[in-house]
């Protein structure tokens, strides 16, 4: 599990909370020392509890719990008397010398004269359920390592422990809505990086960036910049070659046609035609990333692609196929340029001639909403080739064709151009479903998502 900077931050406050919660216990503690009354004081709501009214005479027996209590306590000394001063209980000496020692004092917990300061004496007032007002004396010796952890156990869970508790909510809970806006720069970076396309001279935005952020996005505009440079190398790159390669070409096609006819013939015409298609999808390529699309117009999507198919008829039938067009009646206008939408689904219609079974027929599909399907009933896709498919350079592993990967990759590009989605998937009974889904825009949309890719 990643690690979250929130849930740092809140484990760290509570922490640090904890810390200080010991440390003002740690302070109480040199300032005032051990405080020796919060035993004492159950120990006399104990004593109050023993003490019932028998014949009108208050009496007080402890139990086996209160005597083992008293056992432990340091030289203890204890003398309970009710309102009409008579003694009902003596614990540990001479009840008129206890008496002595603390006359005069007032309720509560006081250190007693003595020669070394380690004598500490207690008097408490209590009211028995029947009404008998008693008074508590006791003396006792200096504290040891049990009466430490009751003293610390009381102020941590009576007096500093629920302050600290407030405080930690508090603070976590300042913590969890600081961090999270001061993470919301983060979260707008994070959208703007997800819509930046390679190639396309795009930065992350450094305004309103906290300052500790913007040598990150400094640091990230430059490997992007850089990475734009090395993409419109390689575009220029490919589009110099495949220029290149017409004139060439162009000639080759000339002495191979002069060659009389054969096998051989016919084998050379075939490669030299493959190249061809391969220089042009370069090309093609090239000029879509450098985003020089044609004039965006409104054209009829339905009435292009039965042009097509029309024109892609002989090139399916001569392969041992057949095709068909299933189109709305209804008429579906899109802005963009006709001519590469007609380059994509050549593409596409290519690649479903090519994937067909001999005998088979390549379905075409258009839609009202601007969905443009080819389907056949090749070998489909294999498990987790729709997601790299779309790009560049890339063959499906059920291919039993040549070709250099781009028809799909231009074919998504394209689409991209146009705010389109482009569809692949396997067609339910075997085979391939692909195709796209332009959205209906008005010129002025298109031609500033031009702009912006551009």
């Amino acid at each position: 599990m990643r690690r979250s900077l929130t849930r740092s931050l809140a484990i760290r406050c509570s922490i640090l909370a904890v810390l200080g919660l010991f440390a003002a216990v740690g302070e109480h503690f040199l300032r005032d020392g051990v405080e020796l009354h919060y035993e004492l004081d159950e120990i006399a709501d104990q004593l109050a509890a023993a003490t019932h009214s028998e014949s009108g005479e208050p009496k007080l027996v402890p139990d086996i719990s209160l005597e083992a209590r008293l056992a432990v306590l340091p030289e203890l000394r204890l003398a309970v008397v009710d309102q009409s001063g008579h003694l009902l209980f003596v614990y540990g000496s001479d009840p008129k010398a206890l008496l002595a020692t603390v006359a005069g004092a007032v309720d509560g917990y006081f250190e007693l004269q003595s020669a070394d300061g380690s004598r500490f004496g207690y008097i408490a007032s209590r009211t028995t359920s029947d009404g008998t007002h008693l008074r508590i004396f006791a003396e006792r010796g200096p504290a040891e390592l049990r009466d430490r952890l009751i003293w610390v156990k009381a102020e941590i869970l009576g007096e500093y422990g629920p302050f600290m508790l407030i405080t930690s909510a508090v603070s976590i809970l300042v913590v969890l809505v600081t961090v999270r806006r001061a993470l919301r720069p983060l979260k707008r970076l994070s959208a703007e990086a997800a819509k930046i396309v390679p190639g396309h001279g795009k930065t992350l935005p450094v305004e309103q960036v906290p300052a500790e952020v913007v040598p990150l996005v400094t640091a990230t505009n430059g490997a992007l910049e850089r990475l734009q440079e090395a993409l419109a190398r390689e575009r220029r790159f490919t589009a110099d070659i495949a220029h290149t390669l017409r004139t060439p070409l162009a000639a080759m096609r000339a002495r191979v046609e002069a060659l009389p006819e054969g096998a051989d013939r016919t084998a050379l015409m075939r490669a030299l035609s493959r190249i061809e298609r391969l220089v042009e999808q370069l090309l093609h390529k090239a000029r879509l990333e450098a985003g020089a699309l044609d004039e965006a117009v409104t054209f009829d999507l339905t009435a292009l692609v039965r042009d097509i198919v029309a024109d892609a008829t002989p090139m399916v039938l001569r392969q041992g196929k057949s095709i068909v067009l299933n189109a709305t009646e209804a008429t579906t206008l899109r802005t963009g340029s006709p001519l590469a939408i007609e380059r994509a689904l050549l593409n596409l219609l290519d690649n479903a001639a090519k994937a067909a079974p001999l005998g088979t027929e390549i379905e075409v599909c258009v839609t009202a909403d601007g969905t443009v399907l080819v389907r056949d009933r090749g070998p489909g896709f294999a498990k987790g080739e729709t997601e790299t498919l779309l790009e560049p350079y890339r063959r499906g592993a059920a291919s039993r064709w040549q070709g250099a990967g781009l028809g799909l990759a231009i074919v998504a590009e394209t689409v991209r151009r146009h705010g389109g989605e482009t569809i692949l998937r396997n067609r339910v009974g075997g085979g391939a479903e692909v195709g796209f889904r332009l959205p209906a825009r008005s010129a002025n949309q298109t031609a500033n998502d031009r702009k912006l890719a551009a």
